[in-house]
């Protein structure tokens, strides 16, 4: 990790943002200390200290971190090719892979109930994941790739929606191939192919 100085400052708050991510789906939020996160990132705690008053605020940025790098993961699995196709390429990657980690993000949300600032990062987290859907639907409808059942926020709402009622599934035993069906019966209830463009001869 670089030495904690200040023209490294941006920089270095990343760099313990991301530690800390890893570090809370590890340990969960309840568990996890400063401690922790300092040897994660093998500085001291202190060094800490320098960035973030206290682990709720460092929570707090953990948190609502992710929009650029979701958005980025969503436009490069979405931007290309059939949309329903992607949805199920989607689903056995991201959507598995987050599978491993959902019982930490409950505990986040849990915390939630308890603590009005993580209350307000998560609304944040939701509002940002619904954007950036929403986002992606917009372009892709407006590109004629796409139809919509619905208008976009509403169809974005949805996704998310489904997105956490898959992960909770799984978690709670639900088969991956029914879990797969699903989501992509999900999608389909909302979104459409456009009609087959056809050339004039």
């Amino acid at each position: 990790m670089p030495k904690i100085v200040p023209n490294y400052r941006d920089e270095v708050r990343t760099k313990i943002i991301q530690t800390a991510w890893e570090v809370l789906l590890e340990k969960g939020a309840l568990e996890s200390t400063m401690d922790d996160f300092a040897k994660a990132l093998n500085c001291s705690k202190g060094a800490l200290y320098n960035y973030f008053r206290n682990k709720e605020e460092l929570l707090e940025q953990t948190i609502c971190s992710k929009k650029i790098e979701f958005e980025e993961q969503l436009f490069a699995r979405f931007s290309e090719g059939d949309f329903l196709e992607n949805a199920g390429t989607y689903f056995d990657s991201e959507i598995l892979s987050s599978a491993g980690t959902f019982p930490a993000l409950m505990e986040i949300y849990l915390e939630g109930s308890r603590n009005e600032k993580i209350r307000d990062a998560v609304h944040q987290k939701y509002n940002n994941i619904v954007e950036s859907i929403a986002k992606l639907l917009g372009e892709l409808s407006a590109l004629n790739r796409i139809v919509l059942r619905t208008d976009v926020s509403t169809a974005a709402k949805f996704i998310y929606s489904v997105r956490v009622g898959v992960l909770f599934s799984l978690f709670a035993g639900l088969d991956r191939k029914d879990a797969r069906r699903i989501w992509i019966e999900g999608h389909r209830s909302i979104i459409a192919e456009p009609p087959a463009q056809h050339e004039e001869l």
